[in-house]
């Protein structure tokens, strides 16, 4: 299957489940309403009267108002918090279900998410890990080639290998290590997926040999990878691109609040389904021949056993 086809049936697959992207959807949303929305009036309220703060997305940059209300920075990352657990838990009824062909049923989507949820906490907590190490490498290697390597170059055309590059300018060198670093931080979290999908497809327990295997499987195919995640990063730039020219738009230039809001509320169900379509991706190149599915009355565990395995 080529990366092309694989992007697309992913998509295709995410779509032919509306449940599963409006559960997504409810979620975000219910947390949204219970934890960020009081904070965004309180800043509403806030820096509503200070002159050039009269759109909600021009306060909701004001570092002032960070620096002097702490709390909120408690609220919007305890709201982030729980929107990440939710989805980890329905991240194992996603690659348990979606796109495999067998009958859907809401019963078996959640109980596949209950019993991979703990499974799949590890594996983040390795993504995490990694992340960090990532972060740390690539903040000195960047250093050292724009400071130490870079130093001395000129805004105009390099000179690369002995001869005078006139297509590549510092600006651009510079552009694109910044595509780069963020395209490798999007792998890492595509091998995370990956790694859940192995859990998933062959109902292992160890996040770390998950992890592992799933990291060789992109590194033995990595122009399959990159595609992939680079045409899924494209998709989610045109996408936020286009539903934030709409949201100012309404907002901004009409003052149309419900439509700025339906837009916006479009473009987090349209965030649900690429994340959905995302995870079947990385299944689809972590196991790109699923096994037979287990029998249904091993599907479910009980919560004994669930806490049990949390235990371990």
């Amino acid at each position: 299957m080529s990366s092309l086809h694989l992007l697309t049936s992913s998509l295709l697959a995410a779509l032919r489940c509306p449940r599963v992207w409006l559960t997504c959807w409810l979620a975000v949303t219910a947390v949204a309403l219970a934890c960020v929305y009081p904070v965004f009036a309180e800043l509403d309220e806030a820096l509503g009267r200070q002159p050039g703060a009269g759109y909600l997305l021009d306060q909701a940059l004001d570092a002032d108002f960070a620096r002097l209300h702490p709390e909120v920075t408690v609220a919007l990352g305890g709201g982030s918090l729980v929107v990440l657990l939710v989805f980890v838990f329905l991240s194992g009824g996603i690659l348990s279900n979606v796109g495999t062909g067998r009958p859907f049923t809401y019963s078996g989507f959640l109980a596949d998410g209950g019993r991979l949820f703990f499974r799949n906490l590890r594996v983040l907590l390795i993504g995490a890990v990694v992340a960090m190490a990532l972060s740390f490498g690539v903040h000195h290697l960047d250093r050292l080639i724009r400071h130490e390597w870079l130093y001395e170059s000129s805004a105009g055309p390099l000179d690369v290998f002995i001869w005078e590059t006139r297509w590549l300018s510092l600006e651009l060198l510079l552009d694109l290590l910044s595509w780069l670093w963020g395209v490798l931080f999007l792998v890492v979290l595509f091998v995370s997926k990956m790694a859940m999908a192995r859990l998933a497809a062959y109902d292992r327990r160890s996040a770390t040999w998950a992890w592992l295997r799933a990291a060789g499987t992109a590194a033995r195919h990595p122009v399959r990878t990159a595609l992939v995640v680079i045409g899924w990063a494209v998709v989610g730039v045109v996408t936020a691109t286009g539903v934030g020219w709409l949201t100012t738009h309404f907002l901004e230039s009409q003052m149309d609040i419900a439509a700025g809001l339906a837009v916006g509320q479009v473009g987090v169900m349209w965030t649900q389904v690429m994340l959905v379509g995302f995870l079947v991706a990385a299944r689809g190149v972590a196991v790109p021949k699923l096994p037979a599915p287990p029998p249904e009355e091993d599907r479910a565990e009980s919560i004994f056993a669930l806490l049990e395995e949390s235990d371990t």
